[in-house]
């Protein structure tokens, strides 16, 4: 699994990553995305997943999260939450989709588990300080909706 932006995702692509973790900023910063379009995001998800990775999710801030799951795209619906400090969000979501990973979830519980961690970490001050039990409620709260790429 990887969580990197330009040269570094670049030269890791070359050990065929199963999954990729990016930023849609990062995308369009590095040329994968034309804009931050669901449309563009998702043309550059196929693009990364071409090398073999099973799933591709791009963290979109406030907005849901775009996944291709073994060529499946589906939005992440985290319930709504209040923001207090977004620093760190998308780190706490990969930590999240790398635990369920190591704990043999589903890539698509997975997600989940990385999208509750994120939604979290942004409702308090401090990286990576909410709670265990918190981030397991909020996972079981998280909705992976069908999306079709044009």
């Amino acid at each position: 699994m990887v969580d990197l932006s330009g040269e570094r995702l670049a030269r890791a692509l070359a050990g065929d990553p199963a999954v990729i973790k990016v930023s849609h900023e990062e995308m369009v910063e590095d040329g994968l995305a034309e804009s931050d379009s669901l449309a563009d995001l998702a043309a550059g998800c196929r693009e990364l997943a071409s090398g073999g990775a099973r799933a591709v999710v791009v963290s979109r801030a406030a907005e849901e999260t775009l996944a291709c799951l073994e060529g499946r795209f589906v939005l992440v619906e985290s319930p709504d939450l209040t923001p207090v400090d977004t620093r760190g969000g998308g780190d706490s979501m990969t930590a999240g989709l790398a635990v369920g990973l190591a704990q043999g979830r589903s890539l698509e519980d997975a997600v989940k588990l990385g999208a509750a961690a994120g939604a979290i970490n942004v409702t308090r001050h401090g990286l990576g300080s909410g709670s265990d039990g918190a981030v397991r409620e909020l996972t079981g709260r998280v909705r992976l909706k069908p999306w079709e790429a044009s």
